[in-house]
Formats: structure tokens, sequence, C-alpha cells
């Protein structure tokens, strides 16, 4: 199995039938577990839980068996939004790596503490130009493949930020960097 980083606009993507990546997204998504392992970061969690939240009349309903279906659409919405978000999380073969620890940062005559992650994000969107979200997830990356030596093989993003920054990316992680579309061809799925 090969190890892949997917942000989450592709799990997303997955269960959105209008999203434009969607058919590539949802092929990726059931190949987890099966031919690749997928790793992805906390932020991912909020994320998701963020946009079903908002978006729930977008989300297939495939994600709740067909015997509860009814009984799912007697929920609230918070509580519809929580069961999709959980479906979507908990696909075999998809993992939420945490990098553990806390660091403090000399700023300026000000000691700032905060995760080891963040200041890792903070880092890379200070060298690539990243925005916040894409660089905790640059960041996530990283650390898996440069201190926790987890070999990945692709990095799949649909986010335009990301695939405008794809060589740089490339060189700093060793791996493809590539949307879903361009991922599904790559791959032969």
């Amino acid at each position: 199995m090969k190890n892949v980083y997917i942000d989450t606009n592709v799990l997303l993507a997955a269960h959105m039938p209008e999203d434009p990546f969607y058919e590539s997204s949802r092929k990726i998504y059931t190949k987890l577990g099966v031919d690749y392992i997928g790793y992805i970061s906390p932020l991912s969690l909020v994320e998701i839980a963020g946009v079903v939240s908002k978006r729930m009349q977008d989300i297939r309903l495939e994600l709740v068996a067909d015997g509860i279906r009814e009984s799912f659409k007697a929920l609230s919405q918070r509580e519809r939004a929580r069961l999709i978000a959980y479906k979507i999380l908990s696909k075999e073969g998809l993992n939420i790596f945490h990098v553990p620890g806390d660091v403090t940062l000399d700023m300026f005559m000000t000691k700032v503490s905060m995760p080891t992650i963040l200041s890792h994000a903070l880092s890379h969107a200070l060298q690539l130009g990243l925005r916040a979200f894409d660089a905790y997830h640059f960041a996530t990356a990283y650390d898996l493949t440069q201190i926790y030596r987890t070999p990945l093989s692709f990095f799949t993003s649909n986010d335009r930020h990301f695939l405008e920054l794809k060589r740089e990316i490339e060189k700093a992680l060793n791996l493809i960097v590539a949307s879903s579309t361009e991922f599904v061809t790559l791959e032969g799925l």
C-alpha cells in the first residue's frame, strides 16, 4: 500500500456530487484501506465539521445506511452533521496524524508558547508563502516524512494554492503533489 497525504478538500469532494473533483476524489476515498493509507491532520476534523454543518444539503445521503435514513432526517442539524463528519473520518485506511508537544518561541523579547505543529506551520508559511490552514497541512506532511520517517508517495489536494507551489512542495517532501484528478490519472484508477 502507498502512503498519501490527503488534503481536506479531497475528502469533502468525495461526498459532494456537485464538486468538480467529485469523481476523482471518490475514487481515491474508496481505495483507502485497499490500495492506499491516507494521512490527514487534526485540522481536517475541524474543517470537515465546519463544512458539513454549513452544507448538509450538499452531502450524499449514501453516508447514511438505508435502514436509518428516516430516523436520520428526524435528527437535529447538529446531530446529522456530527454523524456525517464521523462517517467521513472513520474510513478504514484513513489516519489522523498528530504532531505532539509544545514549544516556546522567542518573538521580539516576548516568549510565545504554542503547539509544535503550529511553530512548524509558521516556519513553512514564512518560507513558502502558505496560508494558515495550508501551512498546517504542509507542516503535518513535512513532519510525517522528515521527522517521523513515514514515506509518502503523494500529497493530494484540489487547492489551487498548493498546486501553484507543486514543485517547491515536491522538492521539500520528496513526493508527488497532485490534484485528485491528476492522482487518479497517474495511478490508473
